[in-house]
């Protein structure tokens, strides 16, 4: 199913960015067996967005989410344990674990992320992300899912987009914001 991501607006910083490089980011989310896929797309005048560019393979990076960059936080129904993966354009990702809200920040061993592919013109990019959720959850558990994307402009500036936004700050971690329930 496709999920449309909304912007977040609260602040006058924010909203003076909103002509100048705004984009409709949308989702599609599947679980088979043991593996989540997630299609992000990105339409309308992406020129003003700052794409990262890496000629190196793609592996684990860290601080991806400091330049334009696709997450999703998962968790467990009533779970204060939550994992938060990145995956760049580029090709680079990267999984954390939490032990509750923003606590005890671990790189994950599992599970395993992988950007399948992606590509970016004048006026659609996409991403095509896979989680191996086998050695973390068995096929059967439901699976509480916050999708999130972090677009850089090529002032600097970023806009962030989730599927809800909670507070007066674009808080990715907050439990409230892990809405998707996917059986």
């Amino acid at each position: 199913m496709r999920y449309s991501l909304t912007l977040f607006t609260a602040t006058t910083v924010i909203s003076s960015l909103i002509s100048e490089a705004t984009c409709e980011v949308t989702c599609e989310v599947t679980r088979l067996a043991g593996q989540l896929n997630l299609h992000y797309v990105l339409t309308g005048d992406l020129a003003q967005i700052d794409w990262p560019t890496d000629d190196a393979p793609p592996a684990r990076r860290m601080q991806l989410w400091e330049q334009t960059c696709f997450e999703a936080f998962l968790r467990q129904p009533d779970e204060h344990f939550y994992i938060e993966t990145n995956a760049s354009p580029s090709g680079h990702w990267q999984c954390f674990t939490f032990s509750n809200y923003r606590t005890d920040m671990l790189v994950a061993t599992t599970p395993t992320v992988q950007v399948l592919d992606s590509a970016v013109s004048q006026t659609r990019a996409e991403i095509r992300v896979q989680v191996n959720l086998a050695d973390w959850l068995a096929p059967t558990e439901v699976l509480l899912l916050g999708l999130a994307a972090v677009i850089q402009t090529k002032t600097g500036d970023r806009l962030y987009y989730a599927l809800q936004h909670i507070d007066d700050t674009p808080d990715f971690h907050h439990r409230d914001s892990h809405t998707l329930l996917i059986p």
